[in-house]
């Protein structure tokens, strides 16, 4: 650029600084276009290192220490609060029930199921984060993950004491059930949060998936929402036929991310997809594809444990997978139901 004396400082006297040198220029000058710095598409993603940012006309980007940790303070303190839960839900688990151990296994199992029903709305907020980025949602999601902690955390110390006491075949069968499942429905709602993260750096990188990829990301998000609901439901029941359609939604789950991560390597070698966005869509699928194992888990737990098998994942592929006809026909069905775009 030759402009010079755009802001016309000193009326009857010329700048002697060429405007592309001065640093109001991006303010003052009508014909100016932005460039965005390189710097942005790159880590440290900040220009607080760059040599050149002393006479650099390109906006800035500064990490600042302070600033950063108030932000991550109040972000914090944000998501403690917008979800209506009472400390009532783990207060019922009073060690003076212990001494009724079919009572207590009771309250443990309904606390359960209340963890349950967080995990599967973190992961389907997570959702709706991918689709539409909201950062209250984000927040939202952080809380529920945290809830989901210490349900884990006080259920599992319970059931440890509850575990010495005499119980009934059933009540055994039912502490072993809760013991295996927590910690999935824990796992599920870190899932959640890996989810929003891969989100946010999307978001705060400026990049975006293609549309392609957009629309195959909801058709794999129905499959998830409906394995969610089902282990859900399987487990709230104690329902093992509901249970044993999990891990045929679970196969087709896998297929449907194995077919989306060949198709984003066919879109990356024709310069179709970022390197960084693909990067960041591997994550999703990965959690995406962990939170249907992690529901395989919980409903193979329901059947075996009623079948006195304690080789969970000898049992699926055995059992299941191996030579159950039903297994094989229910995995059919819902290969020609849950198709990519």
């Amino acid at each position: 650029c030759k402009k010079r004396d755009v802001c016309n400082k000193k009326k009857g006297h010329k700048c002697r600084i060429p405007c592309r040198e001065c640093l109001k220029c991006n303010e003052l000058c009508p014909d100016f276009v932005d460039a965005p710095c390189q710097i942005e598409k790159k880590a440290p993603y900040v220009c607080n290192n760059c040599p050149k940012s002393q006479r650099c006309l390109f906006d800035k980007y500064l990490y600042n220490a302070d600033y950063a940790h108030r932000e991550y303070k109040e972000k914090l303190r944000e998501s403690r609060k917008g979800i209506d839960i009472t400390r009532d839900e783990l207060a019922a688990l009073d060690e003076r029930f212990l001494d009724s151990p079919s009572f207590a296994i009771q309250l443990c199992k309904n606390a359960v199921i209340k963890m349950a029903e967080y995990s599967k709305k973190a992961i389907f907020l997570a959702m709706e984060v991918q689709t539409e980025y909201s950062s209250e949602k984000v927040a939202e999601v952080i809380q529920l993950e945290q809830l989901v902690d210490q349900f884990e955390d006080s259920i599992g110390t319970y059931l440890v004491k509850l575990a010495g006491k005499d119980l009934s075949m059933d009540d055994s069968h039912l502490l072993s059930v809760l013991l295996h499942c927590i910690s999935d429905f824990e796992r599920i709602s870190d899932h959640a949060i890996n989810i929003t993260e891969a989100v946010d750096k999307l978001q705060k990188q400026g990049l975006e998936f293609t549309s392609q990829g957009k629309h195959e990301l909801d058709s794999l998000g129905i499959a998830i929402r409906d394995i969610l609901t089902m282990t859900q439901n399987a487990f709230s029941t104690g329902n093992t036929t509901t249970a044993a359609d999990v891990e045929p939604l679970e196969e087709v789950i896998d297929d449907l991310v194995l077919e989306m991560k060949r198709r984003h390597i066919v879109r990356l070698r024709s310069g179709n997809c970022s390197m960084e966005a693909g990067l960041l869509l591997e994550d999703i699928l990965t959690n995406y594809e962990r939170v249907s194992d992690h529901c395989s888990n919980i409903a193979a737990a329901l059947i075996e444990i009623q079948a006195d098998e304690l080789d969970m994942h000898r049992y699926i592929d055995v059992k299941i997978k191996g030579s159950d006809p039903h297994f094989q026909k229910e995995y059919l069905r819902l290969k020609n139901i849950y198709i990519l775009p």
